[in-house]
């Protein structure tokens, strides 16, 4: 008598510990009609290796940016919502505050900046609330490229009656004293952040999902990572020194099969014959059962 065990089809997703530097970019899409949802992946730029690590809630709509806090926690900004806070993998927010918010950086030393497109914040995570630092120039729209480098923070801006693209060397104590420096030649990167090892990466925010290296000062960008997510990311974020690695995790049903099964997660694209013949997305979790027969 033997046992013959037959499979049905399931595929398992890379989920080992990364080494090296991550990064975090959140990536938002849409399926079947349904309200845009937004996950929050990481990247190991030396394996290129990379996982779901927070399903966000379809309300983070407009997201800005995304920052990991040295305790993992994270904070979305966005233009619609404020301020979110995650204690991953937690999709539920835990704190909230209110706001129209671009881009955020948590500096060296500390201090958790934030900006929208006129004004410096600081924000305090140990009550969740947002104090002003000061206004930016007036004749400048401030964007949400904001990177770290050598010592100073820089964002991408626009002079408001031409709409000309500069760079802003930040004042962190008086914005409106900022100075504007030359524009790299290339431009820079839609999405961006610095890592605490000194390096830039970014990527663009629409096209095939490439993790770049930048060069601040040539403005050139080599790609290090490509993925095959062709997604929206909507924000970028790397870890500060000493954070613990947000851990990987498998999301949501994609379809609703027989009794009896178990849940396995899916690093791709894949078309199976659910009873609603339903796609699976990456990273969902797709059931399969487990048959055994006498022969």
């Amino acid at each position: 008598m033997k046992t013959l065990i037959i499979l049905g089809t399931f595929l398992l997703a890379s989920v080992a510990s990364l080494q090296g530097q991550l990064l975090y970019f959140s990536v938002s899409f849409q399926t079947n009609g349904l309200p845009p949802n937004n996950i929050l992946f990481r990247i190991d730029v030396a394996t290129c290796e990379y996982c779901p690590v927070l399903d966000l809630p379809n309300g983070s709509l407009g997201i800005g940016d995304v920052l990991i806090l040295p305790n993992g926690d994270v904070l979305v900004t966005s233009l619609v919502n404020g301020i979110e806070r995650f204690d991953p993998p937690n999709p539920v927010p835990v704190a909230s505050t209110p706001g129209v918010f671009f881009a955020g950086y948590v500096h060296p030393n500390g201090t958790i900046y934030l900006t929208n497109s006129s004004t410096l914040y600081t924000f305090n995570p140990s009550n969740n609330t947002v104090s002003v630092v000061g206004n930016f120039p007036s004749t400048l729209n401030v964007n949400s490229a904001l990177y770290y480098y050598n010592g100073v923070l820089y964002v991408d801006a626009a002079i408001s009656a031409t709409n000309e693209p500069v760079l802003l060397q930040v004042n962190l104590t008086d914005p409106s004293a900022s100075v504007i420096v030359p524009f790299p030649p290339s431009g820079i990167p839609p999405m961006i952040t610095s890592t605490p090892n000194g390096n830039i990466y970014g990527t663009d925010m629409f096209n095939n999902i490439t993790i770049d290296q930048f060069d601040p000062v040539t403005g050139t960008t080599t790609v290090i990572c490509d993925t095959p997510l062709e997604l929206a990311v909507n924000g970028m974020g790397s870890a500060p020194a000493g954070t613990p690695d947000l851990p990987c995790i498998c999301l949501g049903n994609a379809a609703t099969p027989a009794q009896n099964t178990v849940n396995a997660c899916v690093p791709s694209s894949a078309t199976v014959n659910f009873n609603n013949d339903g796609e699976v997305l990456p990273f969902q979790v797709v059931r399969y059962i487990l048959y055994t027969k006498s022969v």
